[in-house]
């Protein structure tokens, strides 16, 4: 039933009533964004400790007082001592224990609380500024803390009871583990070398698994808190693969149901359709079977054979199609068409099922255990007898000891009153049941209080195993033990506006689904803002979608590549910055830019320091990237370790020293390495010695200036060199004799590193982050004595760019725009959000080696080449998990602005909703608000409305183009002769080549080379793309769908290039390719993996060969060319992603006789076949039917592109060679 506003808002002050009254039950508070939960909390907190929690422990302590009258102070500390509230970060901790601290100063003084409802108390106003001092008095009883926090706490008081050291330390960042399983394995490797072949970990090895995989494999267990107990445990044995069947055979049926008699009158050439149809029957029947039996090991075992048997691999792939509601061919349309709506979850879910039980190898993986079972014990081991715990193993010990320590639960249980837990969306199941252990098992009346307070419209940390199904199974435990749910629907924070586009936006795709996603709850504007209009100040609007499209002349590129689009929107966003800065008096610190990932992020920070906005970047993982903070690990390593060539290479071609390249060879003629790792303090002759070897050198390059261009615009370097060769040898002594702090201002007033970098481009940025970077080092250094321990975490960090956040300048840090992820953002808002990169997608399977699902206990696995039962669907439903969150995740990203809200992305000119199952990026889902974007095309054709950027559409919001194309700053651009001649000017010299320095930026982050397929997004993996959040959850990939796809079209590839058109038989040689397939596959990989491909290139390759293509390819063969054959074309004008070059190879190239060469089905079979025409043939394996094809197409435009443009240059045509895309699977030419 939909509430009217007034009906929400009469609700929402129910439940805010009943939160600071209701302590006798379990109660659950759905507070939506902006709605002041934590105020709520807080209220309650108080409400508590002065009222029924006064009330009781003042009784107990009168009854256990000698004195008659109860001690406020002591009833104080334990009042506070029996409350435990449990936040999801530590940032959130200390606002909750802040913000009841000032409540309480507020009612010591009289004075009144947001939110808290004194009255209910029932107390006079002495009575509660007294109770409410005598609480603040003993705050440091409270105990608020993350989950992570309260665990550890829990497990200090009862050490040996877990098996712990008594004075464990938590691994924070993990580099303790990583050190402990290197030697773990270390240790395994010698061991499995002394035993030979028989020994798992030496027969593992041997089969090609590489000793990097296992030590990844490894470290990743650990810090998940499989121990190896858990591997020990047959993940084939009988229980779990009956209940996975069970689970099967219940998907099964319902898609029987969805598909219904749909099905029954199918002609007989629907041979596919027909067999999936007939497998699911004969699939019910075996699981029947075997779940009417008793639960032994051979009925397991029967069934691990029997439905591999029943379903082939196509069976799955056509069950895919309907998963997408695309039936397969105009038959099956017609029969499904009616029912695909239904039809399509249950094919999904049925396909991911019976995946499990193809896909798994019980052989493989108990091979995988069996040598990582050892490992993962001995690190288990040594991490426990040195102290060291890791964050998961906090909640899985913690866990174990709540379930199997009775005596513990009591005690813990008698000592709290009240639990709180913030944020409980974003439990884990994990740390659902350590709440449920605390508090809603035995008796009620030994119980503590339970709050929980969450909105499941907000769940955005399934990478951090944030679990709605938890979530929603302990919601429902609350309500069958008498619980209250209550919902929180006023909204606090935003302006009506910005509530009602949110609505808009999200209410048409956030559709109810228990365990996957919650009902859309809409929010009501407070009262007190219900009149505020929003922001509204020249042609700006509280909401606002921008374009990216790039302006040419009168008209806009819409379909703009990813760095394209990129560039516009970043000098789109600063000039708007700047604008409202400038015109509209908007602090800097009201801003904030909201991405989903920060991968991308330079482009952006670029246009804003060219226009002069100053940023604060919330963990920019570029900061062990840049150039400065490298330079400056350089710097320290080449000090303090002789021996580190690497670095000593680094810091001289440095902006310290800038030796050239020609200098390199004529210095290591003269021995340079070694005389460098020699130099030290107190040894003048050889000080001296290098000082003359480098002039030898320097004279040897001077004689190459004539034939090396530049050489004369570094002269200098060898004073340079010899200056830091006096330098490095002074501070090596310094480093022996004085304290860490001495030496490191020593080195930086020595060597005026930061002096140098604050005088190059963007000097201020550069000299914070080397500010930074000393006082980080100083700090580390004074923690651990250990200088070595210093430069390999200094090393670890910079070769994986450790996230870390980037120093803003010093006069940034006060007011700054803010730049972080969305899931940064959360819990925060500001005036202005700007969300851009709407269309950037997710990339489905990122490298890796290992996932990991479930309980820690008894996990499903994919790990080194192998996968148990269950994994496939885990990994299905971490996908759809992953789907349905992007929808939260722009739910809350939209929440966090209070009076304007500005979206950008790449829209196209006219906008179709896409089915939400295909949605791969916000603009997917913007796809469907509601009304629908307006006609830019036409709004362009009228002119000056939408140039002016003042069209809105019929809900009010505000669209608009960029003014102007992104070659610079309008205020540097506009700057006349004179006035750069100026006095003004000259007092700012950097202004005048303030469009060289974007342009030279730009040129910066183009590759100098890169491959044809890159342009289109294929071959190294869509660009536009972010690791998806269920992988970030499942950990690490071993054998996905994106490697078998790669690998299998590579060997499709092959197979092509080796067929023999001379042959006798065309069937026949396919046939042998396809035995050949192992063998043309390129060597190393999983074993799975390469299985995998071969038969999936099998199967395409039949396919085409009994499809209208292969007679097509069979009559190119006669003016066949080249196959395969490498090209190498330098970028035209239009590619602005490489500076110097495209490789590439072409898969057939063949010139056509005048003859009919054959016919496939194509979209373009209007155009007649010249005689002689060049063409140029790309064989794509997508798994695409016929209709999407042509689409599929579009994304292969610049590659097109690059082939017609290499072949007409090499073979010196006077007309462009016509270039296909020949789709092998549906069996489509598409002319480019």
């Amino acid at each position: 039933m939909t509430l009217t506003p007034e009906e929400l808002r009469e609700r929402d002050a129910e439940a805010r009533l009943r939160a600071q009254s209701c302590f006798d039950r379990p109660f659950v508070l759905e507070a939506g964004a902006g709605t002041g939960k934590t105020a709520t909390l807080v209220a309650r907190v108080l409400a508590w400790c002065l009222g029924p929690g006064w009330h009781r422990h003042a009784e107990e302590t009168a009854t256990r007082s000698v004195e008659a009258e109860a001690n406020s102070d002591r009833v104080a500390r334990k009042v506070l001592a029996g409350v435990a509230a449990i936040t999801f970060t530590e940032a959130a901790a200390a606002e909750m224990s802040s913000r009841i601290g000032s409540g309480l100063v507020a009612l010591a003084r009289g004075e009144s609380v947001l939110g808290f409802d004194s009255e209910r108390l029932e107390l006079d106003a002495t009575e509660l500024c007294r109770r409410a001092a005598s609480l603040l008095g003993a705050l440091d009883h409270l105990g608020v803390h993350t989950i992570h926090a309260f665990c550890r706490r829990l497990l200090a008081r009862y050490p040996l009871e877990c098996g712990w050291h008594p004075e464990f330390d938590v691994d924070s960042d993990g580099r303790r583990r990583e050190v402990i399983v290197r030697e773990c394995v270390a240790a395994g490797l010698r061991e499995a070398n002394r035993a030979g072949a028989g020994d798992p970990l030496f027969d593992l090895l041997a089969s090609g698994t590489s000793l990097v995989a296992v030590e990844e494999a490894v470290s990743e267990l650990v810090a998940l808190g499989v121990d190896a107990a858990a591997l020990k445990a047959d993940p084939f044995e009988a229980t779990r693969v009956l209940a996975y069947a069970a689970r099967t055979r219940d998907a099964c049926e319902a898609l029987r149901r969805a598909i219904g008699g749909a099905l029954d009158d199918l002609p007989a050439k629907s041979t596919r359709t027909r067999h999936v149809r007939e497998a699911i029957d004969e699939g019910l029947e075996a699981l029947d079977a075997a779940l009417s039996g008793d639960e032994s090991d051979a009925s397991a075992a029967s069934l691990l054979e029997a439905i591999p048997a029943i379903f082939e691999k196509e069976d799955l792939g056509r069950l895919d199609k309907w998963g997408r509601a695309k039936p397969d061919g105009p038959t099956e349309e017609k029969a499904l068409g009616p029912v695909i709506d239904a039809v399509a979850p249950e094919a999904r879910a049925v396909a991911a099922r019976l995946r499990g039980f193809i896909e798994c190898d019980r052989d493989a993986l108990e091979q995988s255990l069996a040598a990582l079972r050892g490992l993962v014990a001995a690190a288990d081991e040594a991490m426990r007898s040195r102290g060291v715990v890791g964050f998961e193993a906090l909640l899985v010990t913690a866990r174990a000891l709540l379930r199997d320590r009775p005596e513990v639960r009591c005690r813990l249980r008698s000592e709290l009153d009240q639990l709180l837990v913030d944020e409980f969306q974003d439990t884990s199941a994990l740390q659902c049941e350590i709440v449920r252990w605390l508090a809603l098992e035995g008796e009620a009346a030994e119980r503590p209080g339970l709050f929980l307070v969450g909105d499941p419209k907000q769940s955005v940390y399934g990478w951090r195993d944030a679990d709605l199904a938890a979530y929603d199974a302990f919601i429902q435990e609350v309500r069958d033990a008498g619980g209250e749910v209550a919902t929180l629907s006023v909204n606090y924070r935003s302006v009506e506006a910005i509530l009602e586009e949110v609505t808009r936006v999200i209410e048409p795709v956030m559709h109810q689904r228990t365990g996957f996603q919650p009902r859309f709850e809409r929010l009501v504007v407070a009262p007190e803002h219900g009149s505020d209009p929003g922001f509204v100040a020249g042609e700006s609007r509280s909401v606002e979608y921008g374009l990216s499209w790039r302006r040419n002349g009168n008209s806009f590129e819409t379909n703009l590549l990813v760095a394209g689009r990129n560039e516009v929107e970043a000098v789109a966003v600063a000039e708007d910055l700047r604008r409202q800065h400038d015109e509209h008096g908007v602090a800097w610190g009201d801003m904030a830019l909201l991405f989903r990932g920060l991968t991308d992020l330079e482009r952006y920070l670029a246009a804003l320091r060219v226009e002069g906005v100053p940023f604060a970047v919330e963990r920019d993982r570029n900061y062990f990237r840049r150039r400065e903070v490298v330079d400056a690990s350089a710097l320290l390593c080449a000090v303090l370790d002789p021996n580190d060539v690497k670095a000593m290479v680094t810091l001289l071609r440095s902006s310290a020293v800038g030796v050239p390249d020609a200098a390199w060879l004529p210095l290591w003629r003269r021995g340079f390495p070694g005389s460098w790792s020699r130099l030290r303090e107190g040894h003048p002759e050889g000080l001296a010695a290098m000082h003359a070897s480098v002039a030898e050198a320097a004279d040897e390059v001077a004689a190459l200036e004539a034939d090396v261009p530049g050489l004369e615009r570094v002269q200098g370097w060898e004073r340079n060199l010899q200056r830091m060769l006096t330098n490095v040898a002074t501070l090596r002594g310094i480093a022996q004799r004085e304290p860490p702090d001495v030496f490191l201002e020593e080195l930086r007033g020595r060597t005026l590193f930061e002096l140098v970098e604050a005088g190059r481009y963007l000097g201020p940025h550069r000299q914070a982050n080397l500010e930074r970077f000393f006082r980080e080092v100083a700090a580390q250094w004074l923690a651990d004595a250990d200088p070595g321990a210093i430069l390999r975490r200094l090393r670890q960090d910079i070769a994986q760019g450790r996230e870390a956040e980037e120093a803003p300048p010093p006069d940034a840090a006060r007011d700054a725009v803010r730049i972080m992820t969305i899931h940064k953002a959360k819990g925060l808002d500001f005036d202005h959000v700007y969300i851009p990169q709407l269309g950037k997608g997710t990339r489905s399977d990122p490298p890796g080696r290992l996932y990991v699902w479930g309980d820690p206990a008894a996990p499903e696995l994919a790990i080194l080449g192998a996968r148990s039962l269950g994994a496939s669907w885990e990994r299905f439903r971490a996908k759809e998990l992953a789907r349905l969150e992007r929808v939260r995740l722009l739910y809350v990203a939209m929440t966090r602005a209070k009076k304007r809200l500005v979206l950008l992305g790449g829209w196209p000119e006219v906008v179709e909703p896409k089915p939400l199952r295909n949605s791969e990026s916000f603009l997917d889902l913007l796809s469907w608000r509601r009304p629908l974007q307006p006609d830019l095309a036409a709004w362009i054709a009228e002119g000056d409305d939408f140039e002016h950027g003042l069209v809105r559409d019929d809900a009010g919001a505000r669209w608009w183009l960029p003014k102007r194309s992104p070659a610079g700053p309008r205020r540097f651009l506009e700057a006349s002769a004179e006035t750069a001649a100026s006095a003004s000017g000259l007092l700012q010299p950097g202004e005048p080549i303030a469009p060289r320095r974007i342009a030279a930026e730009r040129r910066m982050q183009r590759a100098f080379g890169a491959p044809v397929t890159a342009a289109s997004g294929e071959g190294h993996g869509p660009r536009d793309v972010e690791a998806s959040d269920e992988f970030k959850a499942a950990r690490v990939l071993t054998a996905t769908s994106r490697d078998v796809a790669a690998l299998a079209g590579t060997g499709v590839h092959r197979a092509l290039e080796a067929f023999d058109f001379e042959a006798a038989d065309a069937s026949a040689e396919i046939e042998r390719l396809c035995g050949a397939l192992a063998e043309l596959l390129p060597a190393g990989g999983p074993e799975q993996t390469r299985a995998e491909a071969v038969l999936r290139a099998a199967r395409i390759l039949r396919d085409f060969a009994s499809g209208p293509l292969f007679s097509r390819f069979l009559a190119a063969g006669e003016g066949v060319a080249a196959r395969e054959l490498d090209l190498l074309v330098g970028p035209d004008a239009s590619d602005d992603e490489v500076v110097a070059y495209r490789v590439g190879a072409i898969d057939l190239l063949y010139r056509e006789s005048g003859e009919s060469v054959g016919s496939g089905e194509s979209t373009d079979s209007g155009k007649s076949t010249d005689s002689g025409v060049w063409v140029v043939v790309d064989f794509k394996t997508d798994e695409v039917v016929a209709d999407e094809a042509a689409e599929r197409a579009q994304r292969y435009h610049a590659q097109a592109r690059d082939y017609r443009r290499a072949v007409q240059q090499a073979l010196q045509l006077a007309a462009p060679p016509r270039v296909e895309f020949w789709f092998l699977v549906p069996g489509v030419v598409v002319a480019a």
